[in-house]
C-alpha cells in the first residue's frame, strides 16, 4: 500500500531521524535545491540501503528485496 506521507514524514514517524535532524536537512535543501533523501544520505543522517531505499519502497507502495541478500 501506498503512503501518502511525505519522505520526511515517514523517517520521523519510523524514528529513523530527529526533529532537529529534518529541519537541517530541510534548510540545507532550501538553500541548495536537491531531494530531501539525497540531502539526508549527504549528510550522513540516514544510510541507503539500510534506511533510504526501503523507506522509499514503502512510499511508493512496493515490495523491497535486498539482492544482496540472496
Amino acid at each position: 500500500m501506498r503512503s501518502k506521507l511525505l519522505l520526511g514524514q515517514l523517517l520521523l514517524q519510523k524514528r529513523m531521524i530527529t526533529p532537529d535532524q529534518l529541519e537541517v536537512a530541510l534548510k540545507k535543501q532550501q538553500e541548495q535545491g536537491g531531494l530531501l533523501g539525497d540531502v539526508l544520505l549527504d549528510l550522513g543522517f540516514i544510510q541507503k540501503e539500510k534506511d533510504f531505499l526501503p523507506l522509499l519502497a514503502m512510499q511508493f507502495g512496493v515490495e523491497f528485496v535486498d539482492l544482496k541478500d540472496r
